[in-house]
């Protein structure tokens, strides 16, 4: 074990208000799912930039009954929108088709925007982006300038393997976004359906979000202090998080064979 490493068994941990919100949040818009674990972080300024690396798991060993998705993302300074960036396995939520073809035995990268409130979302893109197994992909969700003709900037969210790419922009007009600072974030966040054996997760045991980085107004980086939440779920999987790498990367651990 690392010096730093920091291990969170299943024990319910609220060290800040909101850990209570965010894990609203997700239990209450997408409530056909299990929150498994999640972890986040306070910061008393203004959040514009989220960045981390994340090498996408194998494909579980048993297909297509259960699926599963991993977040990282930041929640606004009045507790009202959630933004997250998700690698999904199975699922293609927006459409209301989780676990339907064609969205079987495959993973998908999306951006969604919850209301914390009204569970209102929006997705981009619609359909998810298709990511490759085993492969390393850098994600950034970072504010910009105003879309043309608007006041509140923009979010732009990127994702690439330096072989293929994904951005997009929402423009701050969206009644989710308008004028909204954000000053908290989420990551190692486990999200599974339908999930009745280990053996439908992947065979990594795990996954990390490396170089976990945020970075206020002025471009500095926000130092990271993750209070982490690991739920009991059934079946019991082993679910873990750890950080290393000065809480930099945020280690997800399953056992796919308990």
């Amino acid at each position: 074990m690392l010096p730093d490493v920091v291990v969170m068994n299943r024990i319910a941990v609220i060290l800040v208000p909101l850990l209570l919100i965010v894990g609203a949040s997700f239990t209450q818009a997408e409530a056909h799912s299990a929150v498994q674990m999640y972890a986040t972080s306070q910061e008393n300024q203004s959040i514009i930039t989220e960045a981390y690396s994340i090498v996408v798991p194998p494909l579980p060993s048993v297909c297509c009954q259960a699926a599963y998705e991993i977040h990282a993302g930041i929640g606004s300074a009045d507790n009202q929108t959630l933004m997250k960036t998700t690698i999904s396995y199975g699922c293609q939520i927006a459409q209301h088709k989780p676990c339907m073809s064609p969205y079987l035995d495959r993973y998908v990268f999306y951006l969604s925007i919850i209301n914390q409130t009204s569970s209102d979302r929006t997705q981009v893109p619609g359909g998810g982006w298709v990511l490759t197994p085993g492969s390393n992909y850098a994600v950034i969700l970072t504010q910009g300038k105003p879309c043309t003709a608007q006041t509140y900037p923009a979010w732009v969210v990127k994702a690439t393997n330096g072989s293929s790419s994904f951005s997009t922009t929402v423009c701050g007009s969206s009644p989710l976004l308008q004028g909204r600072t954000f000053n908290a974030a989420v990551s190692g966040t486990l999200e599974v359906h339908n999930l009745t054996s280990c053996s439908q997760l992947p065979p990594s045991d795990g996954a990390t979000q490396s170089s976990m980085t945020l970075l206020n107004s002025a471009g500095q980086p926000l130092p990271l202090s993750w209070a982490p939440k690991v739920n009991p779920g059934q079946p019991t999987c082993g679910d873990n998080l750890a950080f290393t790498n000065n809480s930099k990367n945020v280690n997800l651990i399953w056992g796919s064979n308990p």
